[in-house]
């Protein structure tokens, strides 16, 4: 959680951060169900073909906390989402 707030501080809106930190402050009880889904939200304004942000939304909107995915590899500016 530590190095994910320490790159939001130099990136404040980028997507996997968004998502990392939703899903970490969740599991570890720091914040809620709606406030991971607001991060959420955010994080899909920023890049709105994000799979794992769009897996993550419906797993809050449908109450399944149990697949939430972090992304393991983020994404590069330079890479083109498909």
């Amino acid at each position: 959680m530590k190095y994910f707030e320490n790159a939001r501080s130099v990136k404040p809106f980028l997507p996997e951060l968004l998502n990392n930190i939703a899903i970490v402050k969740f599991l570890i009880g720091n914040i809620g169900c709606s406030e991971s889904k607001g991060l959420i939200e955010e994080c899909l304004l920023h890049n709105p073909r994000y799979s794992d942000a769009k897996n993550n939304l419906i797993c809050f909107t449908e109450g399944n906390p149990e697949n939430l995915t972090i992304t393991e590899k983020p994404l590069r500016e330079t890479l083109i989402h498909n």
